[in-house]
């Protein structure tokens, strides 16, 4: 049986496209929530695929995926982005598997490689706190949740601890509470 992904996106803006680009991916199994009031135009167009909750605790006690993506509205997949990161998931058995972002800057696409950054490509709970710890361009990017996929494990246990609601607090605590993290080279995200 193939793993089922449970995709969050959170905010308004561009959200159609968001959404286009999720149901435009090529891996099947996968169930959509939005974070927020619904929307009408959404809902008609994409039918029971998606469903609106108001917030993290309440998609909490909804997910059936073995794995969780939160992406921000605005924001878009690759057409084969999951599958590529599910089966990297698989391999490498890590709690957060990392892709790279690609920046569209109306059309010219900048790909923020993190095979060049310095970010090892297995981090350990201890490294992921380093990094965490310390103010750079490196911490923006382990905090960036669209370009990750979580366990869901991880995903409902951070969940239960942060009770705010918020999302920059939920993707720090995803980092802190990781085993370990994998970063892949594909390009997982299009910012």
């Amino acid at each position: 049986m193939e793993n089922k992904i449970s995709i969050i996106v959170v905010g308004k803006e561009n959200i159609e496209n968001t959404i286009e680009s999720i149901n435009n991916e090529i891996y099947k199994n996968k169930e959509i929530y939005v974070l927020g009031k619904e929307n009408k135009s959404i809902s008609k167009k994409n039918n029971k695929k998606i469903e609106f909750v108001d917030n993290f605790f309440e998609i909490k006690n909804k997910i059936k995926g073995n794995y969780v993506s939160i992406i921000k509205s605005g924001d878009y997949v690759g057409v084969d982005y999951y599958r590529q990161m599910i089966d990297k998931s698989q391999d490498v058995k890590a709690d957060i598997i990392m892709g790279n972002t690609v920046f569209d800057i109306k059309g010219d696409k900048i790909i923020y490689d993190l095979l060049n950054s310095s970010i090892p490509d297995y981090l350990t709970k201890k490294d992921i706190n380093n990094f965490i710890k310390n103010e750079s361009l490196l911490k923006s990017i382990l905090l960036f949740t669209g370009n990750k996929i979580f366990s869901t494990s991880l995903f409902l246990s951070c969940v239960e601890k942060n009770k705010n609601d918020d999302i920059n607090d939920l993707a720090k605590k995803l980092l802190m509470d990781s085993k370990e993290l994998y970063k892949f080279d594909i390009d997982a995200i299009f910012y």
